[in-house]
């Protein structure tokens, strides 16, 4: 008796699995021979990479990684062979030598204010709020307790965008733009041509254009907007910023917003630039980069501003009704909505 409370309390507190190979066990002792049917695990844990399968051992091939994300979690993704982790041996290198050069005079402002997003499609917020940290631009709203600070859901209160559609379809590099001038910050939108000729320009004019971000001590700072794929990553469009170029490989280094898939990385200047010619389908147009530097002398630390200054509540800017006003971003999606288009945006 003693030993089959033991046996018994060593189930109760052993794992599901564990617990049905001791009552098979035990039913086995007490009835040699039988035949025991175990029930399957469920749906959830049964999996096969890139394949969703069901209980009953049916394979389906139309789960895609998004609609199996409630079966499958990821922590990060490899890096693909063509880019060039920042923290390898190499990516040192390349940073220490490019930092002695002077090209690598933006990473320490944006390095200050590095944030990972904090939702799967919101890349364009997060490095829109980190941006706008850096350029010292105060948002004149509370972010939490007494502070101003901004943050995805700072800017979300105070777009015309609702934040319920950004989560679920992120922004363009045109509303990116919007949100931006809307917040303060001059930004400057660049797309390039998908024609041979226009490309070989293009090349260079982003070149030039990056070199001048990344050797100057200040503004303007380099958003990147491009597809994924086009460098052998998953996903679809996507925001990073542009931190430091390496001109004996032609490389930049990009901080992946999105830290919790990939570490920041070097890049080819060519590669990246070739990611940002496909179509994005959202817009009709190609993606590209924005410059964004402050319209305004950047913010003393320390300013206060009483609540009344802030509209009462300090939780939106008290301009905020001007700005949903005139901003290019509202009758967009009033004009999606009567058409019955949701005004599908970059996502990550």
């Amino acid at each position: 008796m003693i030993r089959a409370g033991l046996g018994a309390a060593r189930c109760r507190h052993a794992s599901r699995t564990h617990l049905i190979n001791c009552r098979t066990q035990n039913a086995l002792r007490q009835r040699p021979g039988t035949a025991l049917q175990v029930p399957p695990p469920p749906e959830a844990l049964i999996y096969v990479k890139g394949v969703g399968r069901s209980a009953g051992g049916a394979s389906s091939s139309s789960g895609s990684d998004a609609e199996l994300m409630h079966r499958r979690s990821f922590y990060q993704r490899k890096l693909p062979e063509q880019l060039l982790g920042f923290s390898s041996p190499e990516g040192r290198k390349r940073f220490l030598e490019s930092a002695t050069s002077g090209q690598a005079e933006a990473y320490f402002p944006l390095a200050e204010q590095f944030i990972t997003q904090i939702e799967p499609a919101f890349c364009g917020p997060s490095c829109l709020a980190m941006v706008l940290n850096t350029l010292r631009i105060d948002p004149n709203a509370i972010w939490k307790g007494g502070w101003r600070w901004f943050d995805e859901r700072t800017l979300a209160r105070s777009c015309c965008k609702p934040i319920e559609l950004i989560e679920k379809e992120g922004i363009t590099l045109d509303e990116f733009a919007a949100i931006g001038r809307c917040h303060g910050a001059i930004v400057d939108v660049y797309r390039p041509s998908n024609t041979d000729d226009a490309a070989a320009t293009g090349v260079r004019l982003f070149r030039e254009t990056l070199l001048h971000a990344c050797s100057s001590a200040g503004a303007p700072y380099l958003i990147v907007s491009f597809l994924r794929t086009a460098l052998g990553q998953t996903g679809t469009g996507h925001f990073s910023p542009v931190a430091a170029y390496h001109k004996p490989s032609d490389s930049c280094l990009v901080l992946d917003i999105a830290r919790f898939k990939l570490p920041p990385y070097w890049v080819p200047v060519a590669d990246l630039f070739a990611a940002m010619l496909p179509i994005d389908s959202d817009t009709g147009q190609p993606r590209g980069y924005a410059l964004v530097s402050g319209a305004s002398a950047p913010q003393a630390p320390g300013t206060e501003r009483s609540m009344a200054q802030l509209g009462g509540g300090g939780g939106r800017c008290a301009l905020s009704a001007i700005k949903r006003e005139f901003c290019p971003v509202g009758p967009r999606l009033r004009a999606a909505a009567s058409d019955g288009d949701g005004g599908r945006g970059v996502s990550n």
